[in-house]
């Protein structure tokens, strides 16, 4: 770790004097899990590959620049060097951000993420793939040719556990070893009869209520801020989390814990139904019914649902819920015409606060609100 930088294939990214050309210098000694070495080539291959939108998906954006894009040069086997068309504060994160492949595997190929070669992967972690059963567990075993300490753990199952409460009665048996488990549910597992040890992480996670901008029932200012004062973030956070010792009150796109958030200057709608009835009277909008859509498989989407839907009844305004599965919900959230008007989502997007436009650009497949301002997409 240098300078907040944690290096794992690397062993030093130094930017020269201008900040246009950035130096990899990579780790000695690295080899992929099929022994072949890791090398400048791998490096050089994976980003020009990445530069090519069909196959990069979001993660292409990161390597255009004001819409020029990057270019990657092998140096030496072990050296590679990035210039930039013109100078940008998160280069860094830019670039470190790509998970490098194997080019001797992948040499080649034309749809990455659909190839076969993806059933038998070959990285440089800790770990191999081992063996795949459908719908019950993926084996890991440790990997010989790891280049840091050799694994302590010989084999890892993953077990595919779809049912949460199921999972929960394995834990409690033993037949599992680990479990990722929301806040709400430590009480009934982490007891004084029990053996389990809860770890509490931070994500960086913002969990965001969307509003369809190209909904008819949502054009008029007042009638949606009447929707954003009606919402109790209290509620909904003991709700879905248990208590804000896992969740914080969010008031900004950014995480509370990005140091870019100025959570303390901006506008906050904090709860106020008197307010939002006033507003909602004021908007002259009645009679309508807001669709409201989240993953039917996630509890705490389905509690904060709830909790939103009785919030807003309590000010006057219908809400009908209507989970879904993940990638229904997903593909309605993309479809500028979609007839849902609200979605629950969330998202991890790192430090750099440039990586966040993409939640407000009108272009941009991340703008799962369909808002298109002119002004934004300038700025």
């Amino acid at each position: 770790n240098v300078d907040g930088i944690s290096y794992f294939l690397a062993e030093s990214m130094t930017p020269s004097e201008d900040k246009l050309t950035y130096t990899a210098k990579l780790r000695e000694g690295v080899k992929w899990s099929d022994g072949t070495p890791f090398t400048a080539d791998d490096v050089v291959f994976t980003y020009n590959e990445m530069l090519k939108e069909e196959n990069a998906g979001s993660a292409y954006s990161q390597l255009i620049f004001n819409g020029k894009p990057l270019q990657v040069n092998k140096v030496d086997d072990l050296t590679v060097e990035f210039i930039l068309p013109e100078v940008s504060a998160p280069a860094m994160e830019s670039l470190g951000g790509i998970y490098i492949m194997p080019k001797h595997i992948y040499e080649g190929e034309t749809n990455f993420a659909n190839s076969t070669k993806n059933a038998t992967p070959v990285g440089t972690g800790p770990y191999v793939l081992d063996e795949y059963k459908s719908g019950q567990y993926v084996k890991f075993v440790k990997n010989e040719n790891y280049f840091l300490d050799t694994a302590e753990i010989d084999e890892v199952y993953f077990r595919i556990v779809p049912d949460a409460n199921t999972a929960k009665l394995a834990l409690q048996k033993g037949e599992v070893h680990a479990l990722s488990v929301q806040s709400s549910d430590l009480a009934d597992l982490v007891t004084e009869d029990s053996n389990l040890t809860a770890y509490a992480y931070e994500e960086g996670r913002v969990g965001n209520m969307i509003l369809n901008a190209n909904s008819s029932k949502l054009q008029n200012a007042d009638f949606r801020k009447a929707i954003f004062y009606g919402i109790n973030r209290t509620d909904i956070i003991n709700a879905a989390y248990g208590s804000e010792e896992y969740a914080d009150p969010a008031y900004s796109c950014l995480p509370n814990s990005n140091e870019f958030n100025a959570k303390d200057s901006i506008e906050k709608y904090e709860y106020n139904p008197e307010k939002a009835k006033e507003l909602l009277a004021s908007s002259g909008v009645t009679g309508v019914t807001l669709k409201f859509g989240y993953q039917a498989n996630n509890v705490p989407q389905q509690r904060q649902a709830a909790i939103i839907q009785q919030n807003l009844k309590e000010i006057g305004i219908n809400v009908e819920l209507a989970a879904g599965e993940p990638n229904a919900i997903y593909q309605q959230m993309e479809n500028a015409d979609t007839d849902y008007d609200m979605f629950l989502n969330g998202y991890i997007m790192g430090i750099d606060p440039d990586k966040y436009n993409a939640l407000f650009i009108s272009t941009s497949p991340s703008n799962f609100m369909h808002s298109n301002n002119p002004e934004v997409d300038r700025l």
